[in-house]
């Protein structure tokens, strides 16, 4: 069975580069944050909707950088899911521009929940968010 990748294009504005008009690195880490925020939603869920604070903070990211992204160009950035555990999981990401491969990074989450006291709560995911990243699984 075939897995879903999630994609989703970003523009490279004069914000996101340095003096030499190519992506600043840390700006990349900021696209991971923001595809993650844009998978959720595209499943279906928000983090704003969950009634108590839940989140998938990062614990662990290892990005291989492979080719500049250029000012003015228009990359699509990809995820799937590798690895689904009990209170975390695995994604692969990578940006493509023009079918040059521009990064590749793998990024691991936990599941969280906010309790009364303010700490964050490793706790297993919930079956409806393992059941959306099922689709995204490779197998």
């Amino acid at each position: 069975m075939t897995h879903k990748i999630f994609s989703v294009p970003q523009k490279i504005r004069f914000q996101h580069t340095d003096p030499a008009g190519i992506v600043f690195y840390p700006r990349f880490v900021a696209m991971i944050n923001d595809t993650n925020e844009d998978f959720w939603c595209a499943c279906g869920f928000s983090w704003d909707d969950s009634g108590t604070f839940a989140g998938t903070p990062a614990v662990h990211l290892e990005i291989n950088f492979k080719s500049p992204g250029h000012l003015g160009k228009t990359i699509t950035k990809h995820k799937e899911i590798t690895k689904i555990g009990n209170t975390s999981y695995t994604a692969r990401h990578w940006f493509e521009c023009d079918g040059t491969l521009i990064l590749e990074a793998s990024l691991t989450s936990v599941y969280v929940i906010k309790n009364d006291a303010g700490d964050f709560i490793p706790t297993p995911i919930p079956d409806i968010i393992r059941q959306k990243m099922q689709d995204y699984l490779v197998a």
